[in-house]
């Protein structure tokens, strides 16, 4: 009876016949028909009968394949009509057979449309509780041919049934062929499209050219390599290959295709670029819109600079706006440190030409404005533009009037007249005891002072 159900559900399907018409209304009230055959005749999957199931879908929707035994027609195709990916001219090509068929959508459909073949799961197997009756047990796919009988007429595993050793019972392939049962759901695909083992065409490539109306557009295509939409004999078409018979193609009216906003991609669902930031809005009408703004980056912190060590220090003396020491001598390559902190008067230090002069030396070396606290190094060497047994003057530029000059002698030094003649008047045995040397106005020359 089941089997009756589904063959008038099959005829009814494929043929224009009043009496369809008539079954349908009996069976919606099936008081005094055979409940069994109704049931058939309503669950029959037409596509699951010729080997249909895992065609792709729109938008969620399985359309009607016709011709229904596509697969019946299947031919080696001519070389000309097949293009296989990754094949060069001295690479013999691949064995191909296809056909043609055509899927109708009859429901109405919104767009954006999403053309999709997704992976099949595990299929069902169907059996009879009982030998030689009818298919009324579903088991999974993944029982079948394990080594136990899940099945009541042990279809489920192979039967050796008039004892010769060999396997008496098979598989129908979608396609009319068979196979033992000893190879079905041992992980080979012994049936065209892999049925036997579970799914269908899993492991399968496929080459699909999909053709559009004018006014369509691809908005993009998953799993699809070798992706070309400039195919041959087409104005508006892409061609791609997929490994896994697997597939997704995104694709809609052009002007129903959303722009995103400057600086911002992945439409339908704009965000913004790497880079940017900023908040997106979505309007039925009017799509997205929003600002995407550079994102600025903070800049990366400069680096602390090493300081050199100190090998002489010099310090600030406020109460008789001197240096201390006045006067340090130093080997060549070595750094001098001035450093003082929390002085009564901002001082600094600045290089001047000699030790007369209170302007600074514009190329020499300067600890800049002055300040109540400072921390200056310089380090005495070729490198920074100095030399050897040379002598180098600097001055505190607000005191520089009240004589707060200083001197560092590198090696043996250079002889500076105007400060050898207050050194010697001083008749002190070290410069370290001068505490300011006040620079008069014209040629009127040094007065020590002392303290």
């Amino acid at each position: 009876l089941i089997e009756f159900g589904e063959e008038v559900a099959h005829y009814c399907l494929e043929n224009d016949d009043s009496g369809c018409e008539a079954l349908v209304e009996i069976c919606d009230d099936a008081s005094g028909v055979n409940e069994t055959v109704c049931e058939s005749y309503e669950a029959f999957n037409h596509d699951a009968y010729h080997g249909n199931e895992g065609m792709p879908t729109l938008n969620g929707f399985q359309g009607i394949v016709e011709p229904h035994d596509w697969q019946d027609d299947m031919t080696f195709m001519h070389r000309y009509q097949v293009t296989a990916p990754n094949v060069d001219s001295t690479t013999a090509s691949p064995i191909s057979i296809g056909t043609n068929f055509t899927l109708h959508f009859d429901e109405e459909i919104e767009d954006p449309y999403f053309f999709e073949r997704l992976p099949v799961g595990a299929h069902s197997f169907h059996c009879s509780s009982t030998v030689g009756g009818e298919p009324d047990t579903e088991i999974d796919f993944s029982l079948v041919n394990n080594g136990d009988e899940d099945c009541g007429d042990g279809a489920d595993e192979p039967q050796d049934t008039d004892g010769d050793g060999e396997t008496d019972n098979w598989f129908d392939c979608h396609d009319g062929s068979q196979v033992s049962m000893d190879v079905v759901n041992d992980g080979v695909d012994d049936c065209l499209d892999g049925e036997d083992e579970g799914h269908h065409g899993s492991d399968i490539g496929m080459l699909v050219t999909f053709v559009l109306l004018e006014d369509y557009e691809v908005i993009e295509c998953i799993g699809c390599e070798d992706y070309d939409d400039d195919v041959w004999g087409y104005d508006n078409a892409i061609q791609f290959y997929v490994t896994n018979a697997n597939f997704r193609i995104h694709f809609d009216y052009v002007s129903d295709i959303i722009e995103c906003p400057e600086n911002a991609s992945g439409a339908p669902v704009c965000v913004c670029d790497a880079g940017f930031d900023g908040n997106l809005t979505f309007d039925d009408d009017d799509g997205w819109s929003g600002t995407c703004v550079v994102i600025e980056e903070e800049p990366e912190p400069e680096p602390t600079p090493v300081l050199p060590d100190c090998d002489v220090t010099i310090g600030m003396d406020d109460a008789n706006y001197a240096f201390d020491p006045v006067s340090v001598e130093i080997d060549f390559g070595q750094t001098v440190c001035w450093q003082w902190t929390n002085s009564t008067e901002p001082h600094n230090v600045a290089q001047v030409a000699e030790s007369s002069d209170t302007t600074k030396l514009s190329s020499g070396f300067y600890s800049g404005a002055a300040n109540v606290s400072g921390d200056f190094r310089v380090t005495f060497d070729s490198a920074n533009g100095y030399s050897d047994d040379t002598s180098y003057y600097y001055i505190c530029e607000p005191h520089a009037t009240m004589g707060m000059i200083g001197e560092i002698v590198v090696g043996t030094g250079s002889t500076d007249e105007e400060l050898e003649e207050a050194l010697e008047e001083s008749d002190l045995p070290s410069v370290s005891f001068i505490v300011g040397i006040l620079v008069l106005v014209g040629a009127a020359g040094l007065r020590r002072r002392i303290h």
